[in-house]
């Protein structure tokens, strides 16, 4: 069973892009089997009042409509194993429209006593079933494909500083848009309301826990899941994890996530300035570097994370003595 589950993990990662042809093909394929689906639903499974009611002439427009708002909407271009929430809606989009324009039809031959095209309940029924499937399966292969990257890939345990209302979208996110395959090992959160709960199978700790953690599940990345967060815990964070040769990362706000979702380049390092929760202060290098150069420095408290910083860039002047 084993070598059957690596071989089509093997089969997925050698996946190449799907030509737009065969995804165009697929979802109009799909969409005239869920009109067939909602006819077998309709009348009982059974297959003579299917083809009374003229069920060749009900594919024959659904499936002009769909040809020509698949082509307007371009549901076609997407690259199926990176799909997200905004193809998918573009998809569903276009089947509405041609859903409204059947719909309009049926109003049409109400109005003139004409017999419709295609029945209301299997209109409604074609709809629902189309607009799952042709979205359902752009996750289904996204998540496959996904998953095959995953499967033969050693993953960095990483831990979140933070459990808000968006934790397991958050959780969903890094670990498909994070560039490195992360594998979240812990939430840190301060509520003790939180704490021995889970978020998709992963525990919430408080911050207390962090170093045995880190210890114990050999954690490579902290990600902050708020920029507002707490200043001195930032502070604590970086100084344990400079330490401990640990990379800390900040993770923006959802509102500000690209179309919806979360790209790598959005994810930053925390930087010295995140420190000061002021703005940055821009000083005259020439007039430092003629003070200090050739001088003895003394600097107090260089084994903080602020400290360190500053001694590290003293040291660059060339001053005579440099005294931590």
């Amino acid at each position: 069973m084993q070598n059957s589950i690596n071989k089509v993990y093997k089969l997925l990662k050698q996946w190449s892009i799907t030509p737009r042809w065969i995804i165009f093909a697929l979802d109009l394929i799909i969409c005239a089997f869920s009109l067939f689906y909602a006819n077998l639903l309709r009348f009982n499974f059974n297959y003579q009042f299917i083809v009374q009611n003229n069920f060749g002439i009900q594919i024959l427009f659904v499936t002009t409509l769909n040809i020509v708002f698949f082509g307007i909407f371009r549901t076609y271009e997407g690259i199926i194993r990176i799909s997200g929430l905004k193809e998918g809606l573009r998809c569903v989009r276009a089947i509405f429209y041609s859903f409204g324009i059947l719909l309009c039809i049926n109003i049409f031959c109400s109005i003139f006593n004409l017999k419709y095209i295609v029945p209301y309940s299997i209109l409604i029924i074609y709809f629902f079933t189309s607009a799952v499937l042709i979205y359902g399966y752009r996750i289904l292969a996204k998540q496959l494909y996904w998953q095959s990257i995953r499967h033969d890939v050693k993953l960095q345990n990483v831990i979140v500083i933070g459990a808000g209302n968006n934790s397991s979208l958050l959780k969903h996110a890094l670990e498909h848009s994070s560039g490195d395959q992360v594998n979240i090992v812990a939430f840190i959160e301060e509520n003790p309301k939180l704490w021995k709960k889970t978020i998709e199978n992963v525990k919430i700790y408080p911050t207390a826990q962090i170093e045995q953690i880190v210890k114990s599940k050999q954690v490579k990345s902290i990600f902050i899941a708020d920029e507002n967060r707490d200043i001195n815990l930032k502070n604590n964070l970086i100084d344990f994890c400079l330490a401990n040769n640990i990379v800390l990362k900040i993770i923006p706000a959802l509102q500000n996530w690209i179309d919806g979702e979360l790209n790598v380049r959005q994810l930053k390092d925390v930087r010295i300035e995140d420190l000061l929760n002021r703005p940055t202060i821009h000083l005259a290098k020439d007039h430092i570097q003629k003070y200090i150069q050739s001088k003895r420095v003394l600097i107090t408290g260089a084994a903080g994370s602020i400290g360190r910083e500053i001694a590290r860039q003293i040291a660059t002047i060339d001053p005579e003595l440099l005294i931590l």
